[in-house]
């Protein structure tokens, strides 16, 4: 498991944990073995709620140009590492108006630069997927 999964699998236990507590004494005096099965369903489930969150929240990676295209207006997107100037960094694109911006350019003093999604270097992930507010 990752760490978010983790993380993310101690919070749902934490919500759910008194009601697993309970299963857990009731299996544990013997009462019946439904108590057992009631108190290993609900760690079956808590593991598949983990797992659907965890893809929920998981960045999205661009593979294609027409994955960008297809991004709404407001979507802001790290393209991959590449090299400018010796360094080897991403850049930051922000999808305004039909046009991509390099934010990275603007933010390290350079002019606002615009260009077209095939110059973003794939594959890039999803930072935010804009849309209408």
């Amino acid at each position: 498991m990752s760490n978010l999964t983790e993380r993310i699998r101690g919070e749902i236990s934490h919500h759910i944990s008194p009601v697993i507590g309970w299963l857990r004494l009731d299996a544990e005096k013997g009462r019946s073995d439904d108590d057992g099965k009631r108190h290993d369903a609900w760690l079956e489930r808590l593991d598949k709620a983990t797992e659907a969150v965890a893809e929920l929240v998981k960045p999205r990676t661009i593979t294609a140009t027409e994955e960008l295209d297809a991004l709404p207006d407001g979507s802001v997107v790290q393209s991959a590492d590449i090299e400018f100037n010796g360094r080897t960094t991403p850049d930051i694109w922000s999808y305004r108006r039909g046009h991509w911006f390099c934010i990275t350019a603007i933010s390290i003093g350079g002019e606002v630069y615009r260009g077209p999604a095939t110059e973003i270097a794939l594959p890039a992930t999803v930072l935010h997927e804009g849309g209408a507010a």
